[in-house]
This record gives C-alpha cells, sequence and structure tokens, in this order.
C-alpha cells in the first residue's frame, strides 16, 4: 500500500469516528432517550396549538394549500403545497397562515415577497374568504363567501418584552408589584414625547379593545395613549397610517397616586391591518409606569 493510499486510509477513519462522536452527541442531547427524557420538560399543547390543528383537519386531503414556513410540515403528506408569496404561483384551493407566528413576516428567500405582504393583496382582491378565524390564525377558500365555520376571538398580552422604547423618554425597571415584573417607565428625567409603541402585531377585521394598565406618581401627569393602525401597499411601496382610537389621561382619571389601574380603548379593524398601541407623554417632570396592553378580540 502507497502513502497516498495510506493517507487515505487515515482519512476515512477519522470521518468515521467523528461521525460516530456526532452521532452519539445527538443521541444524548436531542433523543427522546437521552437527556431530555431525565429532564421535567414537556412540550406544552396551547389553546392556541389546538385552534391551529382543528383548522388544519378542515382542509381537505386533496386541496392546493399556501402557507407560511412552520406550518408547512404539517401539510407535508400533501401534493400541492406552497409558501405563500406574491405574485402566487397558482391560485390555490386554501391559504392558511397564523398572524401571531413570525415566521408570516418570511419568505422562502431573502428578496422574496413575505406572506404577510402576499396576504394582504389577496384580502384585498376579494378572491379568498375566510372560512375560519382562530385566535389570529385564519383559513381562505377561493371564492368563499359565507360566515366564519370556525370563530375564536383573538387574545394576546403585550409587555416591555414585545413593546419599543426610546432612551430618551424611558426605561425598563423592575417593579414588584407589576404582573410582568418589569415595567416601561417614564420619569422626571425623561422627556416628553412617545414613550412606547409597538408591537406591530397584525389583526385581521373585527371589533377589538385594548386594555392598558398605568399608575402613576405624578399628580401633574399628562399620558395619551392610541392605537395606530398600518397598511402596506405593494403597488406604492408604501405605508398608509390611521389611528383608530385615542384615550387622553390625568390625574382624576387614576384617582390614586402608584396604584395600577385599567385604561381600555374599543377600536375596529377593517380588512387586515399592522397594529401599534402607543403611550405619548406631552410634559416632562412625570413619573408614571406601563406594565402589559391586553388585546381581546370583542367580534367579528
Amino acid at each position: 500500500m502507497n502513502l497516498k493510499q495510506n493517507n487515505s486510509a487515515g482519512i476515512e477513519r477519522r470521518l468515521m469516528v467523528l461521525i460516530i462522536l456526532l452521532s452519539l452527541i445527538s443521541a444524548i442531547t436531542v433523543s427522546p432517550i437521552g437527556l431530555p427524557a431525565l429532564t421535567t420538560r414537556k412540550v406544552e399543547v396551547t389553546a392556541h396549538t389546538e385552534a391551529l390543528h382543528e383548522i388544519l383537519n378542515m382542509i381537505p386531503l386533496n386541496a392546493s394549500v399556501a402557507t407560511q414556513n412552520d406550518i408547512l410540515p404539517h401539510l407535508a403528506q400533501r401534493e400541492k403545497i406552497f409558501i405563500l408569496s406574491w405574485p402566487m404561483k397558482m391560485e390555490v384551493d386554501f391559504i392558511i397562515v397564523d398572524l401571531k407566528s413570525f415566521h408570516i413576516l418570511y419568505g422562502p428567500t431573502p428578496g422574496s415577497t413575505s406572506p404577510i405582504e402576499a396576504l394582504c393583496e389577496l384580502v384585498k382582491s376579494g378572491k379568498y374568504g375566510v372560512v375560519a378565524c382562530a385566535d389570529g390564525i385564519l383559513l381562505l377558500g377561493k371564492g368563499y363567501m359565507g360566515s366564519y365555520k370556525v370563530f375564536k376571538p383573538y387574545t394576546e398580552r403585550f409587555t416591555y418584552k414585545n413593546l419599543y422604547t426610546l432612551p430618551s423618554t424611558s426605561s425598563i425597571k423592575f417593579d414588584g408589584t407589576s404582573e410582568s415584573g418589569n415595567v416601561i417607565i417614564h420619569d422626571i428625567n425623561h422627556k416628553a414625547g412617545v414613550v412606547w409603541y409597538g408591537p406591530y402585531a397584525w389583526l385581521y377585521k373585527g371589533n377589538y379593545s385594548a386594555t392598558f394598565v398605568v399608575k402613576t406618581a405624578s399628580e401633574n401627569v399628562n399620558l395619551t395613549l392610541d392605537v395606530l393602525s398600518s397598511e402596506f401597499d405593494l403597488t406604492t411601496n408604501s405605508w398608509f397610517y390611521e389611528r383608530i382610537g385615542v384615550k387622553t389621561l390625568n390625574f382624576s382619571d387614576f384617582e390614586s397616586l402608584n396604584r395600577w389601574k385599567e385604561f381600555t380603548i374599543n377600536f375596529r379593524v377593517e380588512g387586515l391591518k399592522r397594529l401599534e398601541f402607543r403611550g405619548i407623554c406631552e410634559f416632562e417632570d412625570i413619573q408614571f409606569e406601563l406594565d402589559y396592553i391586553k388585546v381581546i378580540q370583542l367580534g367579528p
């Protein structure tokens, strides 16, 4: 055996050893019979997950479907499944999306149209109707014109983890009296302006309420809460904004210092819109905190 053959045999042995080691590591760390079997970690099946499975079961087995990345594996047994994009490769029988999933923001390639952008265009086209609407999960059928066959209200809670802040107008701090633990605070060291904004959640047509849980340490408090909707137009490549709810608070609305209180704004969404829930302080030398914002769909 020559030197070249010896080197090749050595490389093959090292590769085999590497493959065996990787297999062992995978078995120990990932396999159900490895380390996960020794932990108390459980896969949680939420009401949202159950709603997704219920709606998936409504789609006929021979139907063509367009969806987003994380739902695609549930449909892998089908012959005609696509990632939702625009323009569509073909007009499929059904479209299923989850507005709560971040996967709706990303297409199959970095430069492709995202499922949410495609969905906006499809909703405006009128070619598809909503068959089921369940906690942000939408099932659309080609040519469907009836009422919802399944309806479960959208519910979500947004905290400092979901909302955005600006260093000049707010900060994050721990508050043991809050439900979230950490809160968004505007104090006497901050400037006036937008205190929090976001979370850029996508909501489909219906009546909603947004409940802001706030407290103040200032008798001269002046805080504006608002709901801002926006819509993207692929034709003009631009966003259109509309304020669809607003409430201005002063101390008489709080009644007492340093006690959490709920303030609710009811609003309606037409079509498919991206939502912001903002807090705006008009003056300086004021202290108040936001614990969370609870959004509930009141009806279609």
